[in-house]
């Protein structure tokens, strides 16, 4: 039921291989299983392993309440599904980091991208994900004190996330900004973008749909694809999706000296094998670390 455009034309080619919630489980073969996956591979190969291990478990489930018998058609060997990466290497370098985070700081200085700017630092500074965990942060959810962003709502449920200095001067800095009565970071109590720390100047506005023109309902911004292709740019690194931020984040904690352990924290993972995919080490960091292990020997 999406509406990506990729999706829909995946759906048009496979109706038969994608419709195969409508069989029973006992029509089911493994030959159906693979054309799923192969189906959903042409998307994306993780989503189509993912795929394929939730039907094992619904039909593991048909099993033990004695709904299905016989062999699982879904249990695949790992070997005979796609190859996934071990670590995530869409991330950038802490020199390109720092050319970003200027990027981000001259654009900012213009009003009509001033409110995405600082989004999207606050994003790589705290190694949140953009949409669900920067951009829809509220006044209420910040803990300055103790530097802590506290979230009722995620992946891992309720969580408090611990930030660094220089997250809670970039979130002190925002929040000047709106009691200065900054034109994009503030509005009024009865206006409902009050809470928000990175508003949507377009709320309200009309916009084309599917079905013809409606209001944004949008109260915080979400969409910031021209705004970070430009920054890209402007620091002249290379084309990496915004959630590559993320990503850089755990690489140069990592680089830092953090502990798998804080970084957990800092991410919200619920286990810690998902922060060593995360926490790739970069090429610079073992070069150091290589150096360290020369000294101790000469020594």
């Amino acid at each position: 039921t999406s509406n990506d455009p990729k999706i829909k034309k995946v759906w048009k080619k496979y109706p038969e291989e994608m419709n195969i919630k409508s069989k029973r489980l006992s029509d089911i073969t493994t030959e159906d299983i693979f054309d799923y996956h192969g189906a959903i591979s042409s998307k994306s190969k993780y989503s189509a392993n993912r795929m394929v291990r939730l039907v094992r478990k619904y039909i593991n489930y048909a099993v033990r309440k004695n709904q299905f018998k016989g062999k699982n058609p879904a249990s695949i060997p790992k070997n005979e599904l796609n190859e996934e990466m071990k670590d995530h290497l869409d991330y950038y370098s802490t020199a390109n980091m720092k050319k970003i985070i200027k990027a981000c700081e001259r654009l900012r200085k213009q009003p009509d991208k001033r409110v995405a700017c600082n989004g999207i630092l606050a994003a790589l500074l705290c190694g949140g994900r953009p949409p669900s965990e920067a951009f829809n942060l509220t006044v209420d959810q910040l803990d300055l004190e103790k530097k802590l962003i506290h979230y009722k709502k995620s992946k891992v449920g309720q969580w408090s996330r611990p930030i660094n200095d220089t997250m809670v001067n970039h979130l002190k800095f925002i929040l000047k900004l709106r009691s200065d009565g900054d034109p994009v970071h503030y509005y009024p109590k009865e206006d409902l973008r009050h809470k928000y720390l990175f508003p949507n100047c377009r709320m309200g506005q009309l916009r084309r749909t599917k079905r013809g023109l409606k209001p944004c309902k949008l109260k915080h911004i979400k969409e910031v694809r021209k705004v970070w292709k430009e920054i890209k740019k402007l620091a002249g690194v290379e084309d990496r999706d915004i959630k590559s931020l993320r990503h850089t984040f755990a690489v140069f904690c990592v680089s830092c000296g953090v502990s798998l352990r804080a970084l957990q924290k800092m991410l919200g993972h619920a286990s810690i094998q998902t922060t060593e995919i995360y926490a790739a080490a970069d090429p610079e960091f073992l070069k150091s670390e290589s150096n360290k292990i020369s000294a101790g020997f000469a020594a």
